[in-house]
């Protein structure tokens, strides 16, 4: 069943804005993060969870489909309906905190896919427009997770023979993403 949940959470651009993700449905997707592992144990990353027209009016601080020609890059009509923002201090480049923001990156996305609701893991967005959800805290967005019901089709494809990783929209409208074969990811 987690294979099948691997294979299901695949990250979502376009998002049904008429079907907004509620505040209680984020509860139940945080609800892991209490139990997550971390380095030392020092759990040290802090979460905001943003839904409604809130949510919507973040769509301008954050940059989805880095692959995707301009006239293929979701708009604000396909918008996140619900965003997790994951927050730590700002230190020195510490490892341990990048592998925990990882962890904590992938379980709530496993979480959410559960529920239903697609997420796009984002490393391209602009801090000072998250910055304020940390409520007056000294913490900083390390990243965020863009989240909705799914408006969009993924599918998982093999690498073709020019080796391209680039995910990308077909006309069909299926975003398709290239992974390698088990083969060549196993060493032998």
């Amino acid at each position: 069943m987690l294979n099948e949940l691997i294979r299901q959470c695949r990250s979502v651009r376009r998002f049904d804005i008429t079907n907004p993700v509620e505040p209680s449905v984020l509860s139940q997707i945080l609800e892991c993060v209490s139990a997550l592992p971390s380095a030392a144990n020092l759990q040290r990353i802090r979460y905001a969870a943003v839904a409604g027209d809130r949510a919507l009016s973040l769509f301008s601080g954050i940059s989805l489909g880095g692959y995707l020609p301009v006239d293929k890059k979701p708009t604000p009509d396909v918008a996140p309906t619900a965003y997790i923002v994951l927050f730590a201090e700002q230190r020195e480049s510490d490892p341990n905190l990048f592998i925990d923001i990882g962890i904590a990156a992938e379980a709530i996305s496993l979480s959410a896919r559960e529920l239903g609701v697609a997420t796009c893991i984002v490393r391209n967005f602009k801090k000072e427009v998250f910055a304020s959800l940390s409520n007056g805290k000294d913490l900083v967005p390390q990243l965020v997770l863009a989240m909705g019901y799914p408006q969009e089709r993924v599918e998982l494809i093999p690498v073709d023979e020019d080796a391209s990783l680039k995910y990308f929209k077909g006309d069909d409208g299926i975003n398709y993403v290239p992974k390698r074969s088990l083969d060549e990811l196993i060493l032998k």
